[in-house]
């Protein structure tokens, strides 16, 4: 029996290599063009359809072939302009794809020991990029997000993946720059995954293909050339000369390809010669994962959460760097700083759209390309397992309330929207979502830079997605850099009078929790109304008097703590919003707002993207004494690499996509107001189109009125949450970057999960009317001691919801019921 098996799954291997041989010479219709092959019995779906009716399941060694063939399918495929408007050719270089039958959960230092020697330049950082790409989503981190989505039981108590094929390459941006990215493929329920009994020692870190666990950590990686296995940190990595050589050598492969290209017609487009892979797991979205801080690495926590909980095609790429999380000091050229500013987005969106395609044999949509894909969907009824599990949102509110935030006289430009556009000019007038050629829908999330990469690509590249979901964005670039240096000048030196030490730090989180927790009506440990938070509230409870000098500030110190709560201004004219009150808790955080030091970042930013101290020692460079109102105007002038996307006519992008933003309130690193500018910057400039546009007389939209944006783009801002995550606010709601173990949104459904939110927007057309975040307990609260806790500690799902609230789009608050008897559930608020 044993032996007949084995001849069947040859005779089956020696079939598909028998269809990949006859498609080679099939004659295929233009990729782009949105066309599958000609119907015929060559098509690739015949011989899976075939094999589907006899009960007749893929087998792995078949799906390995199947993932193993993209190595030599993609690159000419992209290089021949195979990618939807694509208007040049891409050229990749050191491809290769690994086989993960059953889901092994590698660590990322593994992950990135199989990437092909070429991947890295001699500027590289190999160790800054793994510590970059984090720890969260290891198996301790599948198994705290306790079987949430499509996870399943086995899969939950042994911290695995789903099973994917892993398509990893380099793209070619010039001579001298390159980005890295890297697409995860679902594969078929059909393969054995995360079904085996649950094993005692699960994880066993030997390096056999085979841990006995269950899991398998993958075929050796697929290349063109002979595979190469690395160890975590590369010895070429650490050989300056070998590097060089090495970066040499590419470089005049490079050259010699290029002008191979030139002689080419772009016309021709090479058939795939390929047999796509079953899509029984697949949902069918592709989700682009975007970065944080200035970190050049693969978010691979990200990465493993999507194909995880979703089941959908996962893209990152490493803005076109390897480098740590803190560090500028890769911006040393042009072509990489555009590639980190928006092209590595934009490149690897392309090859991620063509690989998702390709590997599931993907036909397009015969819908009007007119339409929004939200509109498509209505009309047809998605009934399909796109359709989200009973989340049905209700009927859609009549949005009035809050007063908008006056607009500050914003002197100091905040983008270079004048500048050189001839590179990206073809793109930003594209309505048409790639969507319609593609039969499949494109997302992107993001957080922090990732959010700022979401909204660079809504104003650049609209036709690149469907939905993007935005958290937390650095949206005026030089500005938040600017701000981060100024705001740690005021506690940067210990002998001043004025200075306000760490240690101080939660005597005024005390101060503001007294006078301000209550003014929302719930007593809840969380600051939710921070505009009617005043200073002047919480200032009395901080001043020392003469009986009582500990635990109080001085009449300098309260000065000083004003100006941190203030905007930051340049003769009247607002350079950046300033910090609320409410996020006192991540202000001595790693790497957070208020430590006397900027953050790195910011100082970079200024030392070698604006003023190109490329050669100066980040040591040796004083932020403070750099920063003056002419910096930061030629900052914004010069817009190195685009980094700076106050981009407000986003109305190519909204006429079909969905922009679901989210900030939170206690945010230490970039403050929250800079998000509220923006809608409103947005809101009053598709208000002002629609003004001066043809449209019917009445139907004129009127600058400030939120109605506006209601349909395509929404802002929530979220209590209590810091930077991106953490907090003692309701931050658990499917969030970019939100990968920290046990942080994970309350239900599967698209009233608590933002992603979820964001596709059913995109796909059924049912707006968030609000969404519902979970504040978990600590460890320590769940074991009934109360104890202070801070920003590092654990809150995890495991260990019991605190509470529950509605996270409203703006301008709209979350307010108590009336009648409400309970004060922890979200069902007691309403959006008003």
């Amino acid at each position: 029996m044993q032996h007949k098996r084995q001849a069947s799954s040859s005779l089956r291997i020696c079939l598909a290599a028998i269809a990949l041989g006859t498609l080679a010479s099939a004659q295929v219709s233009d990729f782009a063009s949105g066309r599958a092959f000609n119907p015929s019995s060559l098509h690739p779906r015949s011989w899976l359809s075939s094999r589907a009716a006899s009960n007749d399941s893929v087998t792995s060694e078949e799906l390995q072939a199947i993932c193993s063939s993209l190595v030599t399918a993609i690159p000419p495929m992209m290089a021949a302009g195979a990618a939807p408007s694509q208007e040049e050719n891409i050229t990749l270089t050191n491809v290769f794809t690994k086989y993960y039958p059953t889901g092994y959960n590698l660590p990322s230092h593994e992950l990135f020991a199989d990437l092909p020697p070429g991947t890295l330049l001699p500027s590289d950082d190999a160790t800054g990029s793994i510590r970059a790409s984090g720890t969260d989503w290891e198996p301790l981190g599948v198994i705290a997000d306790m079987q949430y989505g499509y996870e399943t039981p086995v899969q939950s108590l042994q911290g695995g993946l789903p099973s994917f094929c892993r398509f990893g390459a380099t793209i070619v941006t010039s001579d001298i720059s390159q980005v890295y990215t890297e697409v995860w493929l679902p594969l078929p329920d059909t393969v054995p995954t995360n079904t085996t009994d649950p094993n005692p020692t699960p994880y066993d870190n030997s390096t056999s293909s085979d841990s006995g666990d269950g899991y398998d950590d993958g075929s050796e990686p697929n290349q063109a050339s002979p595979a190469v296995r690395l160890q975590p940190v590369p010895a070429w990595a650490r050989s300056p000369f070998a590097a060089w050589q090495e970066g040499t050598r590419r470089r005049k492969e490079r050259a010699l390809e290029l002008r191979r290209r030139q002689i080419l017609s772009a016309a021709r487009r090479p058939p795939p010669n390929f047999v796509p892979a079953p899509d029984t797991a697949w949902k069918g979205r592709m989700v682009h994962i975007g970065s944080g801080a200035a970190k050049g690495a693969i978010v691979w926590p990200d990465m493993k959460r999507i194909i995880s909980r979703y089941h959908e095609v996962v893209v990152a790429d490493n803005s076109g760097h390897f480098s740590s999380a803190m560090s500028e000091k890769w911006a040393t050229n042009d072509p990489t700083r555009r590639d980190s500013g928006y092209r590595a987005v934009h490149l690897s969106t392309m090859v991620g759209q063509v690989v998702t395609k390709t590997f599931y044999g993907v036909t397009a949509s015969n819908s009007d390309p007119s339409k929004s894909p939200s509109q498509r969907a209505v009309e047809r009824g998605v009934k399909t397992e796109r359709k989200l599990r009973k989340d049905h949102l209700g009927k859609e509110k009549t949005q009035h309330g809050l007063a908008p935030l006056p607009l500050q006289k914003l002197v100091l430009p905040t983008a270079a929207e004048d500048g050189d556009y001839s590179d990206i000019a073809p793109f930003m007038n594209l309505t048409r979502p790639y969507s319609n050629k593609l039969g499949f829908y494109s997302y992107f999330i993001g957080c922090s830079m990732g959010g700022r990469q979401g909204l660079s690509e809504a104003g650049l590249f609209p036709a690149d997605y469907d939905g993007i979901l935005a958290g937390s964005p650095a949206i005026s670039f030089t500005n938040v850099s600017a701000w981060q240096i100024w705001v740690n000048e005021k506690v940067s030196n210990p002998k001043a009078a004025e200075y306000i030490p760490m240690t101080a730090y939660k005597t005024i989180r005390d101060a503001v929790s007294v006078a301000c927790d209550g003014l929302d009506g719930v007593l809840d440990g969380v600051v939710s109304n921070t505009t009617a938070c005043t200073f002047d509230l919480f200032a009395p409870l901080l001043a020392c008097s003469p009986s009582s000098s500990k635990n109080c500030l001085s009449t300098a110190q309260l000065n000083n703590l004003a100006d941190i709560y203030s905007n930051f201004t340049i003769n009247g004219d607002l350079v950046h919003t300033g910090l609320l009150p409410g996020s006192e808790e991540a202000w001595s955080s790693t790497g957070s707002a208020l430590t006397g030091s900027p953050f790195s970042v910011a100082s970079g930013w200024f030392q070698y993207q604006v003023m190109n101290l490329t050669s100066v020692s980040p040591s040796s460079f004083n932020p403070f004494a750099a920063l003056t109102p002419e910096l930061i105007a030629a900052g914004n002038i010069a817009n190195p690499g685009r980094g700076n996307t106050w981009y407000t006519n986003l109305g190519p992008f909204l006429t079909h996509g969905k922009l679901l933003h989210t900030h939170g309130l206690a945010d230490q690193l970039i403050p929250p107001g800079e998000s509220v500018r923006y809608y409103q910057a947005v809101n009053d400039a598709v208000a002002s189109t629609k003004q001066g546009s043809s449209a019917a007389p009445g139907a004129a939209a009127v600058v400030g009125d939120f109605e506006v944006l209601a349909d395509s783009y929404r802002l929530f801002l979220v209590p209590g949450m810091a930077h991106c995550r953490a907090g003692d606010g309701p931050w658990n709601f499917g969030g970019a970057s939100q990968t920290a173990p046990g942080a994970r949104p309350l239900q599967f459904d698209a009233r608590h999960d933002a992603t979820l939110a964001l596709f059913n927007w995109v796909e059924n057309g049912t707006s968030p009317e609000y969404i519902v975040g979970a504040s978990y307990r600590t460890k320590e609260e769940a074991s009934g001691l109360r104890v202070e806790t801070d920003i590092e500690d654990d809150r995890r799902f495991e260990f019991g919801v605190k509470n529950t609230r509605k996270l409203c789009p703006w301008p709209l608050q979350a307010h108590l019921k009336a009648n409400a008897t309970k004060t922890d559930a979200a069902a007691s608020f309403d959006c008003q």
